[in-house]
């Protein structure tokens, strides 16, 4: 009988544009504008480093959201106490899909916890990976797992864990 996910855990990784992606994630023949749409069929989030995300347009912003799926959520680092006025900006134009990732914490546009941060480094055995996200699927909230690979086989190996464990 075949999972229907959650989305308790959230799983995706830090951004979707990698430059060996091209003919090996993303199809040779699909367009660059069309690649966010493609990861988040395949995805439920993305981690964005505060400089890809600080200087993003409204627009470009809310193309990101008009391209993702209602259950995608889009994780934007805080940025530096200097820059705390980008946030905002950013959140509205994503809507409810942007959520700031501080501390290891999630949180929506209002300062709400909407989860807890899980990072899977490269070289994870994937036993204790497997072993961490059943853990992480028994606490209580959302949990967004990140992978800091950006191998498509690495990641693919991931996601097929996930769906294995039910997450």
């Amino acid at each position: 009988m075949p999972h229907s996910p959650t989305y308790k855990v959230y799983f995706g990784t830090a951004g979707w544009e990698h430059p060996d992606w091209p003919g090996r994630f993303y199809p040779d023949d699909l367009p660059a504008e069309w690649r966010l749409a493609y990861y988040a069929n395949l995805f439920s989030c993305a981690y964005l480093d505060f400089r890809s995300w600080c200087a993003v347009d409204a627009a470009t912003l809310a193309r990101w959201g008009g391209d993702t799926l209602d259950r995608f959520r889009f994780l934007l680092e805080a940025p530096p106490v200097a820059a705390e006025a980008k946030a905002a900006p950013a959140l509205a134009g994503l809507g409810p899909k942007g959520l700031l990732a501080v501390d290891g914490r999630v949180q929506d546009g209002c300062g709400w916890e909407a989860g807890k941060l899980h990072w899977v480094e490269p070289d994870t055995d994937l036993r204790n990976a497997a072993r961490d996200l059943q853990r992480l699927a028994a606490v209580p909230g959302a949990v967004f797992v990140i992978s800091r690979s950006a191998k498509p086989a690495r990641v693919e190996e991931l996601r097929t864990l996930m769906d294995l464990l039910g997450l």
